[in-house]
């Protein structure tokens, strides 16, 4: 069983996440709906996986979490109903799932059977 940390402003959108992951089998840390609140959860918990919304409001992004968790070799992905262009170069190599994300998408990244 795998630990997924959810990071997305959208309640709705985190509470549909949230299902999605435990119905994969694995447990959730969050869901995060700010900067702050993923930071103080990092500082508890490390996950092994995370799904990070890019934009959690105005010019907040989740980039500076993605970083701090790619320090704790946690495998991340984004999410967003925006281009993944925008997505510095020192995080381009995370998966990207558009919204809105697909159980198969979330299954295939964390290497769940139902992707097959």
């Amino acid at each position: 069983m795998k630990t997924v940390m959810i990071v997305e402003d959208n309640m709705v959108v985190a509470t549909m996440l949230d299902s999605m992951v435990q119905k994969l089998g694995h447990s959730v840390i969050g869901p995060c709906v700010s900067e702050e609140d993923a930071f103080a959860a990092i500082a508890v918990q490390t996950p092994s996986h995370a799904v990070l919304d890019i934009n959690l409001g105005g010019d907040v992004t989740s980039f500076a979490i993605a970083e701090a968790l790619q320090e704790r070799n946690v495998i991340i992905a984004f999410s967003s109903a925006y281009s993944h262009y925008v997505v510095p170069e020192n995080l381009s190599s995370a998966p990207f799932m558009p919204k809105p994300i697909k159980q198969s998408d979330l299954a295939l990244f964390l290497g769940s059977e139902e992707a097959l």
